[in-house]
């Protein structure tokens, strides 16, 4: 049974992951440390230092955006916590990680 609740919060977790509308009231709680927070808020306005932000900045020429997996997709930040095979695995991290915010977000509320 722990193991179907488990799974259960993690979809949840991915389903808030997909509405970040939710993440923004969560990211400055003050138990959580402050760069886990930067971290987020960052990823959640897109300013995280991926390929496609450094060419959008001018920093790297447009024909270097593929990932540096090797995968031959665009690096960005949805393709590199989702949709790339080789960093993909830490889904479960993020998502584990969502649901403590979540759990403290009730805890705090």
């Amino acid at each position: 049974m722990g193991t179907h609740v488990l799974g259960i919060d993690h979809m949840l977790a991915m389903e808030v992951l997909r509405d970040k509308s939710f993440l923004y009231d969560i990211v400055w709680i003050k138990v959580i440390l402050l760069k886990v927070s930067l971290f987020a808020w960052r990823l959640l306005q897109n300013r995280l230092q991926t390929k496609d932000n450094s060419i959008r900045r001018g920093c790297i020429q447009v024909n270097s955006s593929f990932c540096t997996s090797g995968c031959e997709q665009e690096e960005n930040a949805d393709h590199f916590f989702v949709g790339c095979d080789l960093f993909g695995p830490i889904r479960p991290l993020i998502s584990s990680m969502v649901v403590h915010l979540l759990n403290i977000h009730v805890a705090y509320s």
